[in-house]
């Protein structure tokens, strides 16, 4: 199939042009459209020729030997929200198990969230869960790039480790 001719003379160049078209020599291929099956066709290049192939798999004695064929993927359009969820819930718990703390007598190490709760207790807690929450939603809004990614997994697996640790430490002090 031969390609399309377009017309690469400026817009004066074409309404002053009197030539016929088959013999002008500003005509040239028009490869807008095969730009457009490249890029169509892109994922699915990548997704073959990925170095280590571990999300494919060989296919059966009728798809014929050596055949690569992608595995289902499962779906993860859940992820961003559950991971959401669950540190917005981390944090929550994190921030009444602080203040329990603090009404046992317990010193807040972080200073700057040791002054804002000395000024007032339910407003440090306020503003540390909106804070936290505006930096999810930032998260989530940019989840299709891998650094937003792993920031959300490595704060949703600090802050579960931060729970535990609180746990962990009030139930010590409720038996010494």
């Amino acid at each position: 199939m031969a390609a399309a001719l377009v017309c690469t003379g400026n817009k004066q160049a074409r309404f002053a042009c009197d030539s016929t078209c088959e013999h002008c020599g500003l005509l040239m291929p028009d490869r807008r459209r095969q730009a457009a099956s490249y890029l169509r066709n892109a994922a699915e290049r990548r997704h073959l020729n990925a170095w280590v192939p571990y999300s494919l798999r060989l296919a059966g004695a009728g798809a014929g030997r050596g055949t690569v064929t992608a595995a289902p993927r499962r779906s993860t359009a859940a992820t961003p929200l559950l991971m959401a969820a669950a540190l917005v819930i981390f944090n929550v718990m994190d921030s009444l198990l602080t203040a329990r703390a603090l009404s046992q007598g317990v010193v807040e190490v972080n200073p700057l969230m040791a002054g804002l709760f000395n000024f007032s207790l339910p407003l440090g807690m306020l503003l540390k869960t909106l804070l936290v929450a505006a930096g999810v939603l930032v998260l989530w809004g940019y989840w299709h790039l891998p650094l937003a990614r792993r920031g959300m997994m490595a704060l949703t697996g600090f802050y579960g480790a931060v729970v535990v640790y609180h746990l962990v430490f009030q139930l010590n002090l409720l038996h010494p």
